[in-house]
C-alpha cells in the first residue's frame, strides 16, 4: 500500500511540473487572450498602455511591464517591448478619448496618425535594441466605459509586418510629460 501511495504522489507531482509553464518578456509565447503585438510570427507582450492629451491631437503607447517612464528624469526605463502612435489626430473624442479609425500619413489631418514605431527586446535606458519604424499601417479605437478594444496593423521601414492588440482601460499619462525635471536647472 505505501508503494502505491508513493507511486501516486511522485505521478502527483510530475504532473504538477510538467503542466508549469515558463513565461518571460523575450517574445516566445503564445498571444492567445494577451495584450501585445506580432512581429515575424514572434509576440511580444504589452500589458500597460498609456495616452497623452494636447486639445485633438493624441499619443498613445502599450509597454511591457519591465518598463517606466521616470518623471523626474523625463525619459523612459528598462528593458522591453513597446509600441508608440504619435500625432493621432481625432475630431471624434468620447470621453476626452479619440475612437474610430486612424489610418497612418506623414501630413497632420483629421484622421490620422503621423508617426508609429515599435520596440523590440529594447533597453530604454541604454537606448538600444530593435527598433521599427512605421511606413503605412492603421489603429482602430473602440471605448465602453473606461475599456477600451484596439487593434492595429503595421507595415515598417524594414519590410516587417507587426499586427497587435490591446484591451482594458487605458490611463492617461499627459501629466507625466510636464517638462519639469525636478534635478536639473
Amino acid at each position: 500500500m505505501k508503494k502505491v501511495l508513493y507511486l501516486a504522489f511522485l505521478f502527483l507531482i510530475s504532473i504538477s511540473f510538467y503542466s508549469c509553464k515558463k513565461t518571460d518578456n523575450s517574445g516566445v509565447y503564445s498571444s492567445t487572450n494577451q495584450n501585445g503585438f506580432t512581429v515575424n510570427s514572434t509576440f511580444f507582450n504589452t500589458e500597460k498602455a498609456g495616452i497623452a492629451i494636447a486639445n485633438d491631437t493624441f499619443a498613445l503607447i502599450f509597454y511591457s511591464t519591465s518598463v517606466s517612464f521616470d518623471q523626474i528624469e523625463q525619459e523612459w526605463k528598462g528593458i522591453g517591448h513597446a509600441v508608440e502612435f504619435d500625432e493621432l489626430i481625432s475630431s471624434n473624442i468620447v470621453n476626452g478619448f479619440p475612437v474610430g479609425n486612424f489610418i497612418f500619413y506623414k501630413n497632420p489631418q483629421i484622421g490620422y496618425f503621423t508617426e508609429a514605431a515599435s520596440r523590440t527586446n529594447y533597453n530604454f535606458t541604454a537606448d538600444t535594441g530593435n527598433e521599427r519604424e512605421c511606413v503605412r499601417g492603421n489603429i482602430n479605437i473602440s471605448k465602453t466605459g473606461n475599456q477600451f478594444q484596439i487593434t492595429y496593423n503595421l507595415k515598417n521601414e524594414d519590410s516587417s509586418s507587426l499586427a497587435g492588440k490591446f484591451n482594458g482601460p487605458i490611463p492617461d499619462i499627459t501629466n507625466w510629460f510636464d517638462g519639469k525635471n525636478k534635478n536639473k536647472d
